[in-house]
């Protein structure tokens, strides 16, 4: 039998008894496949050492292939953002370049920052977009590093739990498959990759100037991290990730997923993801008088595996999904394509009833949906566009079980729920 562990994580943080502890605690959480190792103050400068060299080597037209880093054996990079205790290590003093610098010369797959400035300690951001430009994967405080639901998906959570957040085991397993994508696509123009270009299909100049896109153009994938406008990578990088064809894919693969994620995401214009296509469009649902149908599209919506999305709605808007899910990480739904088929078939529209829809709200810090008087609503500005979301009201909302603190959350910037 093989004994392979599926998720193999590495913490790097220059205050061993930190380390130890956070060590101890996802130990504890017993996810089956779960290796943690928490290295030592010197077994980590070694390993940032390996990653100058790297770059060094690169510089000079040399490989990779006689410098060895535990990173390229690394599923899940945790490394905490302020690292000055570090010797001598001034240039890798923080989180994101170290986020940066695992990501351009090793193999990891996903890169957890914690504790980041922008992000805080125990926060909720209400902006659903402040890590947006940041290079990391995902950014938590380190209050969130031991929540069951940021690792796996359970319909029995019920706490803290940021919609935001995709459980990081299935980012481990669908990191891959993307990569594989892009290496077998490379010479294909990326918005045609993934069905965005066409006219009710593409994503605003907003979402496309991350990418470094024009308006009315396209960029073939291996072209895509050299773009003027796009900043993920540095220039003096630029040409030795190039040659190197099985590290540009990890590369790309992770710009998109974060320009999936960051951008298109957030808005719910473009792609919908299940619970935010109910609330957009209630008559599309298989029963949108059932309230347990809407905790199952929260529960749903959480993961891109083992979701028949077919039963919860209906056949025109179910024949709208985003075929590549594992991108989004989630089911989500072309909405404007998927509005049209609901009014072309001319029956849900008649025969809706908004006074049948459940007095519900969907918590964005909780990941399912509350009643409406538990929820607090508040106005943002995604893509251009000012929206209203709603997150739930500590005071009021009723959690059975651990909710993780939601007491201690700082919902920022405040000023958007005052």
């Amino acid at each position: 039998m093989d004994s392979k562990p599926s998720c193999r994580i590495v913490i790097v943080d220059d205050e061993p008894k930190k380390s130890q502890r956070l060590q101890a605690g996802l130990q504890g959480l017993r996810v089956p496949g779960m290796d943690v190792r928490a290295p030592s103050n010197s077994e980590i400068e070694t390993q940032l050492d390996a990653l100058y060299a790297r770059r060094e080597a690169l510089d000079t037209g040399k490989g990779l292939s006689g410098i060895p880093s535990m990173l390229d054996e690394t599923d899940v990079l945790i490394a905490d953002f302020d690292l000055r205790d570090l010797k001598d290590h001034r240039g890798f003093a923080t989180g994101e370049e170290i986020a940066y610098s695992a990501r351009l010369f090793s193999k990891v797959k996903i890169v957890v920052v914690v504790n980041h400035p922008n992000i805080g300690l125990h926060n909720f951001d209400l902006t659903l977009q402040r890590d947006r430009d940041f290079r990391g994967d995902v950014y938590v405080g380190s209050e969130q590093c031991l929540n069951p639901g940021l690792w796996v998906t359970d319909a029995g959570h019920e706490g803290f739990l940021p919609w935001s957040w995709i459980p990081l085991i299935e980012e481990v397993r669908s990191f891959e498959h993307c990569a594989s994508q892009v290496t077998q696509n490379v010479n294909v123009g990326t918005l045609q990759f993934f069905g965005l270009d066409k006219a009710d299909t593409r994503p605003s100049p907003q979402m496309l100037a991350y990418l470094g896109i024009k308006r009315d153009e396209d960029v073939l994938i291996k072209d895509l991290l050299r773009q003027p406008s796009a900043t993920y990578v540095r220039r003096r990088d630029l040409d030795p990730l190039s040659s190197d064809n099985e590290r540009y894919s990890q590369v790309a693969t992770a710009l998109l997923r974060k320009w999936f994620r960051r951008w298109i995401m957030p808005p719910q214009t473009l792609l919908a993801d299940l619970p935010h296509l109910g609330m957009a469009l209630p008559w599309g649902l298989s029963d949108y008088k059932d309230r347990e149908l809407w905790n199952r599209l929260a529960h749903c919506g959480r993961s891109s595996e083992a979701c028949d999305v077919a039963t919860l709605v209906q056949a025109p808007i179910a024949q709208q999904l985003f075929q590549r899910i594992e991108w989004c990480g989630r089911p989500t739904f072309f909405l404007a394509r998927a509005r049209a088929a609901t009014e072309a078939a001319g029956t849900f529209l008649p025969a809706f009833k908004p006074s049948e829809v459940p007095k519900i709200a969907f918590a964005e810090d909780l990941s399912r949906f509350v009643e409406a008087d538990q929820a607090v609503e508040y106005s943002l500005t995604l893509d251009g566009e000012t929206q209203l979301r709603t997150v739930s009201d500590g005071k009021r909302v009723k959690i059975e079980g651990d909710t993780y603190g939601l007491e201690k959350i700082v919902y920022s910037p405040e000023s958007l729920i005052l």
